[in-house]
């Protein structure tokens, strides 16, 4: 989910693209999924947006069973 977000919110702008683009690229390629540098990746592409509206769904639907130790239900802020 937070893959697509940062997918979603990058297209909007060439600044954000590239920062992403960027991080992307210097980081560990086995580590590119890792949650910590997604949740980092979301932070500063929300942060740089002057509007971003974020609708989640299907929230009910998600029973948790994918889900491994470092995805502990964390707050994104």
């Amino acid at each position: 989910m937070l893959l697509l977000l940062i997918w979603q919110v990058a297209r909007q702008g060439e600044v954000v693209l590239e920062i992403v683009y960027r991080r992307v690229m210097e980081a560990d390629q086995r580590t590119v999924r890792s949650v910590s540098l997604l949740r980092g990746l979301a932070e500063m592409a929300l942060k740089v947006q002057t509007f971003c509206f974020v609708a989640v769904d299907g929230l009910d639907e998600c029973d948790g069973s994918h889900l491994g130790p470092e995805d502990a239900q964390e707050e994104v802020a």
